[in-house]
């Protein structure tokens, strides 16, 4: 694998080898970190999957494994997903049942629906977006019913088409329209409001509780904690309730 001969290509040279190693993929690349210590058995101490998962059976295969893994442990993993994808969130509830079978010790982050206020643009995509254009988006999402009397989203932002999130501001014309960048994949706008909708995003908000998780793990040690499973929900039905 091109990533196993990189790492040990790299980390020697820049000095890094002592230090200790952790994955964090997104999407496909969170299924991808997954597969990484069957490759690399031994090399990561955490793996954080985000918006991510694998087919049943990864544990099987590892433990299948015998002595070429060295008798390494499973590292410690995060799962990170959005209960709204129910698909996915199928896939992490087998894969975290098989893990803690496993006796690895598991962690999980529910990122659920947010709604917008007024303020939240600004706050989230300065300078691009700026107060009076927050605020004038907002206006123009409620009155072309975008979004409910609570400010969350009545429907996926990537599938509204011509009479989307998009038409609304153009329509509204609101203030600073023309230094906002609109298209998918070049706009923040559109990144918060899939973060809003908890459909299928990446999420920042999510890194000081994974950080801490893995150092925690990290200190535990290979034999304290084993098995050991925590859970938080980001959003709503209970912002960072544990």
């Amino acid at each position: 694998m091109r990533v196993k001969s990189v790492l040990e290509t790299v980390l020697p040279r820049e000095g890094l080898s002592k230090l200790p190693l952790f994955a964090m993929g997104g999407s496909s690349g969170g299924s991808f970190v997954l597969s990484l210590p069957i490759v690399m058995p031994g090399v990561f101490k955490g793996i954080v999957a985000q918006i991510g998962g694998v087919p049943p059976g990864v544990m099987k295969q590892y433990q299948g494994m015998g002595a070429s893994t060295g008798g390494a442990p499973w590292p410690p993993t995060m799962f990170v997903h959005m209960p709204r994808d129910r698909h996915l969130a199928a896939l992490v509830a087998l894969d975290l049942q098989e893990m803690k079978d496993a006796g690895v010790p598991t962690a999980e982050i529910k990122v659920m629906p947010q709604p917008l206020t007024p303020l939240y643009l600004a706050q989230r995509c300065a300078p691009e977006v700026d107060e009076p254009t927050s605020r004038a988006a907002y206006k123009a999402l409620r009155s072309a019913g975008i979004l409910d009397e609570r400010g969350y989203l009545l429907h996926n932002p990537r599938g509204y088409g011509a009479d989307g999130w998009r038409a609304a501001l153009q329509k509204a014309n609101v203030p600073g329209l023309g230094k906002l960048r609109l298209r998918p994949d070049a706009s923040p706008i559109a990144e918060e409001l899939n973060l809003l909708w908890a459909g299928h995003e990446l999420s920042s908000e999510t890194t000081t509780d994974m950080l801490n998780w893995l150092e925690s793990v990290t200190s535990a040690g290979a034999g304290a904690g084993t098995g050991a499973a925590a859970a938080t929900t980001r959003g709503k039905g209970g912002d960072e309730a544990k």
